[in-house]
């Protein structure tokens, strides 16, 4: 007798019957007809070549055969209905989780600081790892080594998801006592100083280069860095220039003697999205987690 031969419904009918001893009952208990009922057992007594429930001068009795049947069914059905159960509701307050996000320090700087703030709220048992920004990230979504990625202006890849969360605008910024630029700054004035590039990734070349390129010109680039945090303490101390994100611009100059201008061209921001993995999309942690994150950011 195979397992193939026998299907759910069966296998619960008889569950029933073993455990009230009677026909009428289990099929009531499972929503079936007497003649339903009757017919499935009599299917069950030819499989398993034994008739499971006789009569006896008690009334109605379990066969040996049945007996043997009726623990190990019963826990199998019962591990089934486990596996099968939708997943348990994801309690903030009293969960013990530790997330995963990649992030460069732009992102670190603009949404951390909120979310772990909320965090101390809402889910004080939540903790938070944060992984540098890499050129692996796909392969880190997909080998479950980060949960979620906060990423710029990322194309959609098989089997990860992307959603937009925030969107930024560029300025320049000088030192505030910069020893040529006063109320403002002019496409020649950005021409001629000297810049600092940020380039996480260790990479020349950006969205100014290339509109600059465009136009048949250029700007003197005379350091990069793969920090979004360490340019704007190297302008705070020199004569050069950085472009950067508006809204970490604004935030380091209430700490270090720093001015923003608009820039003296047209410059496209970006767009700050989460990335994660196909297969977290209904994790109910997961789901929980980049709800929070997308709060923050139309906070912010």
């Amino acid at each position: 007798m195979h397992l193939d031969s026998l299907d759910l419904k069966s296998l619960r009918l008889l569950d029933a019957i073993l455990s009230e001893g009677s026909v009428s009952k289990a099929a009531a208990r499972i929503g079936l007809s007497q003649s339903a009922a009757s017919h499935a057992l009599a299917r069950l007594r030819d499989r398993l070549g034994d008739p499971l429930l006789v009569r006896s001068a008690e009334g109605m009795s379990l066969t040996p055969r049945a007996r043997e049947l009726q623990e190990p069914l019963h826990r199998a059905l019962e591990a089934l209905e486990r596996a099968v159960a939708p997943p348990a509701a994801f309690a903030p307050a009293t969960e013990r989780r530790t997330f995963h996000l990649i992030a460069a320090d732009y992102a670190q700087c603009i949404l951390l600081p909120p979310l772990l703030e909320q965090l101390e709220h809402e889910a004080p048992g939540i903790g938070l790892s944060v992984l540098p920004f890499t050129d692996h990230i796909e392969r880190q979504l997909s080998q479950g080594l980060g949960d979620l990625a906060l990423v710029v202006q990322y194309d959609k890849v098989p089997g990860l998801r992307v959603q937009a969360i925030l969107r930024e605008r560029l300025v320049c910024v000088v030192r505030r006592d910069h020893s040529e630029i006063r109320d403002t700054l002019s496409l020649e004035d950005f021409l001629r100083l000297q810049h600092v590039l940020v380039a996480p990734r260790g990479r020349r070349g950006s969205t100014v280069d290339s509109l600059l390129s465009e136009r048949g010109q250029s700007r003197r680039i005379r350091v990069s860095v793969p920090s979004f945090l360490a340019a704007p303490y190297l302008v705070a101390r020199t004569d050069l220039l950085v472009t950067l994100a508006d809204r970490l611009a604004r935030q380091l100059a209430e700490w270090l003697p720093l001015r923003l201008f608009e820039p003296p061209l047209p410059l496209p921001g970006f767009t700050l999205s989460m990335l994660w993995d196909a297969r977290l999309e209904n994790d109910p942690g997961h789901r929980w987690l980049r709800a929070l994150i997308r709060r923050i950011a139309r906070q912010a």
